[in-house]
């Protein structure tokens, strides 16, 4: 790239820790199978984030929504829709309740069981709905539900709704939701008739 974009290398080539922080960036989005043909736009994202380097996770989120059109692209089915399940506001609250800044990053105070139950909710979502490519989280949690669902479930995509490409018709297949706790006030229902 640099013969033809001198300008976008150059802060990486001059800095070593610039030049790493990009490895890194670049190691992340191919863990998650997200296309890194254009380098321009990752270096010019990640370029304008320079100060931030040391908190690679936040650079790869800001890249990843500016490769939006290119991950969604992946996962669109032969009707080029984008089809996925979505995680229940009770679900996204709780992570959001567990995420805690730190100055060094951030944490998920999750329980072992809690991830667990996100697991078998995820699990049992995806053989109900038949088995859709995508999970579509709040920008927030993404990263966070993608590392505790990496494992069981490798090839699914955990996208942010803010990665995606504006235009693309979008289907929620269906809902991820704990089950409920015996603590949890019932779900109203549709009174019987007499």
């Amino acid at each position: 790239l640099q013969p033809t974009h001198p300008v976008v290398v150059e802060d990486f080539l001059s800095n070593r820790t610039h030049l790493r922080g990009l490895r890194r960036i670049l190691q992340s989005l191919l863990t998650e199978r997200v296309p890194i043909r254009d380098l321009v736009t990752i270096l010019e994202t990640a370029g304008d984030m320079l100060d931030h380097l040391q908190r690679v996770d936040q650079v790869t989120e800001v890249c990843r929504m500016a490769l939006a059109r290119q991950i969604c692209w992946n996962y669109l089915n032969e009707e080029g829709t984008l089809r996925g399940l979505a995680l229940s506001p009770r679900v996204e609250n709780r992570l959001m309740e567990a995420i805690a800044d730190r100055e060094t990053g951030s944490i998920l105070n999750l329980s072992r069981d809690e991830a667990d139950q996100l697991v078998g909710a995820v699990r049992k979502a995806l053989e109900e709905h038949g088995m859709p490519p995508v999970l579509f989280t709040d920008p927030p949690t993404r990263l966070w539900v993608r590392r505790i669902l990496a494992r069981p479930f490798p090839t699914l995509g955990v996208l942010a709704t803010t990665e995606i490409a504006p235009g693309l018709r979008v289907e929620i297949a269906g809902q991820v939701d704990f089950d409920p706790s015996p603590s949890d006030p019932p779900e109203p229902s549709e009174p019987t008739p007499p």
